[in-house]
């Protein structure tokens, strides 16, 4: 039995639309993450940054220059190959 209501935003679906434009190089690859997230009808901005196996970015950057926004994430990254 399922005790989570599935009438309810979020439980039984959740949609959002991300754009991500990018800029490559042989170098360097850049990504502008942008999301519209119907469930809290937010909008986000992120950045994503590639370079010579390290990477590191957020999706959700704008708490760090409009006050009435909060929470922020990052990430980053080492992309290791292995070969066979």
């Amino acid at each position: 039995m399922n005790t989570a209501s599935r009438s309810r935003l979020g439980n039984s679906y959740y949609n959002q639309l991300t754009v991500t434009p990018r800029y490559e190089t042989k170098d360097v690859s850049m990504g502008l993450p942008l999301t519209y997230s119907t469930l809290s009808s937010r909008f986000k901005v992120g950045l994503g940054i590639l370079t010579r196996g390290f990477f590191i970015g957020s999706d959700d950057l704008l708490s760090a220059f409009v006050k009435s926004e909060y929470g922020i994430n990052l990430y980053a990254g080492l992309n290791v190959p292995i070969y066979k």
